[in-house]
């Protein structure tokens, strides 16, 4: 099916049944057929390419496999490092844990929250947002899943303007999305039975489930475990993602690209995969030779004294393109920077390290006072080429972008010394090697 089908959509059965799963295989198999137009040396990048996409196509459907029945939504930005765990975690008892607690990391749902501010609807109820990730980082989780039923029906009436209905007041088979994970047979669409389900005779036994129907009309009375709370953020998330893939099912299909262009972004693919293999974390010290000339370095002290100075033009220029046209097409992109930034004025700052932790991201670490907290400061950056994906080194005209703009994810307000461990993720990169790579002169641009 593709996305000019008048034809309603239908849940997919396997990932494997995605359009862009089978658009992929299509081209790989073409490129293999016409093996004169590639190079003997890239064959072998082809086959891998084949595998990794035949390896994320079997994660999800063992994601459903274990983990749909409980429903449970396998999500576009779910990291894979956690997705590998959830799925060597054995029985769906387990998995489920193991996928809470991935949740319950650090800095996990702060940046997938923050994430969501560059639509309009989310951002409106950031208050809610904020209020919902206080109560479940409390333990009050009751309260935190109320939150979320409401951000999520305010979302789902808002999204499209000459439509006004909630996720409640929404049929399962009108949430399928399309082209994407969460439009799984065993996904969001299986969930909502569940979300929508009538409960009108009180439940006196404790729930695992987010029923909507019941939590919100007082018939379910025993609901306030972290198992609901997690589904609430995990359903969010998978709202988002429906938001996304239609948006993405009303684009004009594009058009057939060519074997040689296919060759082309074959050699990207491997070429940024085998990058990414060989990339080592390394820290520069702001006392290290050439630091000030690094171009994270450059683009993040602009920023900082951009934001200080309230010179709200010059911070647009640190946040991503992807936002910003959504920003700029309702004409307040200046004024949303404006809005967020002059909330939390930076009062403080002085910058001590950078840590090029993982490939295309660095992350910049120092001390500030903003909003009148003060604290070790840390702001993770993303190097972006002008069409939008992850920069290589020798890429023109790449940049440094934000990778989270919140200002209150800024500041790190505790160590990663003395973290349980699972807040490990979310301090690894801090205890990186320092080993100098030889892309230096990739770091420098």
């Amino acid at each position: 099916m593709t996305k000019d089908d008048k034809t309603p959509l239908k849940p997919y059965q396997s990932a494997r049944n995605l359009p862009s799963y089978q658009k992929m295989s299509k081209e790989l198999k073409g490129l293999k057929t016409a093996s004169l137009l590639v190079a003997r040396r890239e064959r072998p990048k082809i086959r891998q390419i084949e595998r990794d996409l035949q390896a994320l196509a079997e994660n999800v459907d063992r994601f459903y496999a274990r983990l749909g029945e409980r429903n449970w939504v396998y999500d576009d930005k779910l990291p894979t490092e956690f997705i590998g765990e959830v799925l060597d975690a054995g029985s769906g008892a387990a998995a489920e844990a193991r996928l809470i607690s991935a949740y319950g990391v650090e800095g996990f749902l702060e940046g997938r929250v923050a994430d969501l501010r560059y639509r309009e609807e989310w951002s409106a109820r950031d208050g809610q947002l904020a209020r919902a990730l206080r109560h479940y980082r409390a333990n009050e989780f009751d309260s935190c899943a109320l939150h979320l039923i409401a951000v999520m029906d305010g979302f789902v009436n808002d999204f499209r303007s000459g439509e006004r209905r909630g996720l409640h007041a929404r049929d399962a088979d009108e949430m399928v999305a399309w082209d994407s994970v969460v439009g799984h047979h065993l996904g969001l669409t299986h969930a909502l039975r569940t979300f929508r389900k009538v409960i009108k005779k009180r439940m006196d036994e404790e729930v695992f489930e987010l029923y909507r129907h019941g939590i919100v009309h007082g018939s379910v009375v025993r609901f306030d475990n972290v198992v609901v709370a997690t589904k609430a953020w995990n359903m969010l998330f998978a709202v988002e993602d429906w938001a996304r893939a239609t948006e993405a099912a009303e684009q004009p299909e594009e058009p057939e690209p060519t074997l040689g262009e296919l060759a082309k972004d074959i050699w990207r693919y491997a070429t940024e995969t085998e990058y990414r293999e060989r990339f080592a974390a390394i820290t520069y010290e702001a006392s290290d030779a050439g630091f000030w000339e690094l171009g994270v370095v450059k683009k993040a002290t602009a920023f900082l004294e951009s934001w200080r100075n309230g010179r709200w033009g010059l911070v647009v220029d640190a946040i991503s393109p992807k936002i910003l046209r959504v920003w700029n097409s309702n004409g307040q992109g200046v004024e949303r920077v404006k809005g967020i930034y002059e909330l939390h004025p930076l009062d403080y700052f002085e910058i001590s390290s950078v840590e090029f932790s993982q490939a295309h991201v660095a992350v910049l670490r120092g001390d500030a006072s903003i909003g009148g907290e003060s604290g070790r400061m840390e702001i993770r950056w993303l190097h972006m080429n002008p069409h939008g994906g992850l920069a290589l080194p020798g890429d023109k005209g790449a940049v440094w972008y934000l990778a989270v703009f919140a200002p209150r994810t800024f500041i790190n307000k505790r160590d990663c010394a003395g973290q349980p461990p699972g807040h490990a993720l979310v301090c690894q990169g801090s205890r990186g090697s320092r080993r100098r790579i030889e892309t230096s002169r990739y770091l420098r641009q």
